[in-house]
């Protein structure tokens, strides 16, 4: 039986202090990928001689190096561009995989080839790397599984959004088929990709944690969080595409879950200006007090309920590493 193929992309600019662990990750894994795409962004740091001595001893590895920056979307769009592969994974510089997130996101994809995408749980590390835990997104099998689309419709009615999109390895041919990226949505362009995948072709799912996302302040996810006026502007658009029946996507979203997904957005955007907002020496009780009233005003009910379910899971991991000390 012929394996389907995989491609990688990575978009750099100025990421000098974490690409090369991105990369590391990447080679090491225990299935490799078959081609691997990087476009250094015109980067001013040492961005582009890392990425060098990895692909001077890599032949998998296409190198590309923009004269000027140009932006996070046109350098992953033209590293998208450059790929062969049937399915699709989009690094970012700064995160990194896990060992054996590829061979396992492949082998599921490959058992469901109906699915459009394959995600997996995330752990969250700070810029030193050092691990804060598992991104909070509900935990919606304990099982690895195929979610067909009428299943990913319920359950995003009833417990919102499980995907990551530092996890998502695409089908390629369903990109296009789901409208491609939309960068009308800013950095919510995976997110609502990763619906759209969900809600047509089915996603596989890996309630494991084989990813970690990089939290830092100037990411442009935690840029978007912060700008209040664009971050309404996205909400709205993306509000307008779930709901509308002018929409290109009229009657894909489950009705009601457009109010539920804003709901959850508001809260995301306060706890960013919160977070932002507060010093290092301030007062941490008043702090953890403010997200927890924006966690009550933004709930959603059984969603709520399905939260606890990672909060276990969470809490099991802890104490797995603080045992183990892995």
């Amino acid at each position: 039986m012929t394996t389907a193929s995989l491609s990688v992309t990575i978009a750099c600019y100025n990421h000098d202090a974490f690409v090369g662990d991105a990369l590391e990750a990447i080679m090491s894994q225990s299935r490799a990928a078959d081609q691997i795409v990087l476009v250094d962004d015109g980067s001013t740091d040492n961005s582009y001689d890392v990425m060098r001595s990895f692909a001077d001893r890599e032949p998998r590895i296409q190198l590309v190096r923009f004269d000027e920056n140009r932006g996070a979307r046109a350098a992953r769009q033209h590293a998208i561009e450059l790929c062969t592969g049937t399915y699709l994974y989009n690094a970012a510089a700064d995160d990194r995989i896990s060992a054996g997130f590829i061979e396992k996101s492949m082998n599921i994809l490959e058992k469901y080839p109906q699915a459009g995408m394959s995600t997996t749980l995330s752990l969250q590390i700070d810029s030193e790397g050092n691990d804060l835990g598992v991104f909070p997104t509900p935990v919606v099998s304990y099982n690895p599984t195929y979610i067909a689309p009428d299943v990913a419709a319920n359950k995003l009615r009833h417990f919102g959004a499980w995907f990551m999109g530092n996890t998502a390895i695409y089908k390629r041919a369903a990109i296009p088929e789901a409208g491609g990226h939309r960068p009308d949505l800013g950095a919510f362009t995976d997110g609502f990709l990763m619906h759209v995948i969900a809600l047509r072709f089915g996603a596989c799912y890996i309630p494991e944690p084989l990813a970690c996302w990089r939290k830092m302040p100037e990411s442009l996810s935690s840029k978007q969080a912060k700008d209040v006026s664009r971050m309404r502007e996205v909400i709205e658009r993306a509000s307008w595409l779930m709901e509308s029946p002018e929409s290109p996507y009229a009657g894909l979203f489950p009705k009601q879950y457009p109010p539920h997904w804003r709901r959850r957005n508001k809260y995301w955007m306060g706890e960013a200006n919160l977070n932002a907002g507060t010093p290092p020496h301030s007062d941490q009780f008043r702090k953890r007090f403010c997200k927890l009233l924006l966690l009550f005003q933004s709930a959603t009910w059984p969603a709520s309920l399905l939260m606890l379910r990672w909060w276990c899971y969470n809490f099991r991991y802890r104490m797995r590493r603080r045992a183990t000390g892995k």
